[in-house]
């Protein structure tokens, strides 16, 4: 079991602590983890918090793709306070915390409506043979239409 432990950032509304603390429970009761600032992630503050109007979308989701790896999904904006810049991206880490890879998945969706970033819109489904990677779907902001990819690990 890989758990993400979060603790609350006092200083900030709706926000964890700007690290990743992740923990492996190996059946045998043996634990083993690892802690990632989001500067060595290369992730930006306002994914460790939760925005107000989506209290249900935490811009940070986990995937196991495959033995012993997670993808964690997350946005970077070119500009913070322009939703239209945000973008989705992956990056892949093993178990030990070393990072393997990060990859730009697409554009973040922005609600038509009131023109803000909402957070974890697209869907990751994995394969059945992980060597085979994922797909992704996401709504494509300004449209009815969604966009389909397939990423290869």
């Amino acid at each position: 079991m890989v758990v993400r432990i979060v603790r609350i950032d006092p200083s900030k509304f709706q926000c964890f602590e700007d690290y990743l603390s992740i923990r492996t429970i190996y059946p045998d009761g043996t634990v083993k983890g690892f802690d990632l600032p989001s500067d060595t992630l290369n992730m930006q503050p306002f994914n460790f918090c939760i925005p107000p109007k989506y209290s249900n979308e935490n811009p940070l989701r986990f995937y196991p793709v495959k033995k012993n790896f997670l993808l964690i999904t997350y946005a970077k904006a070119d500009d913070i306070s322009n939703p239209f810049t945000y973008n989705d991206w992956g990056i892949v880490i093993d178990l030990d915390g070393v990072i393997h890879s990060e990859i730009k998945l697409g554009p973040s969706y922005v609600d038509n409506t009131t023109k803000e970033w909402k957070p974890g819109q697209d869907s990751i489904t994995l394969n059945v043979h992980r060597d085979n990677g994922f797909i992704r779907t996401a709504p494509i902001t300004n449209s009815t239409g969604f966009s389909l990819q397939q990423f290869k690990m």
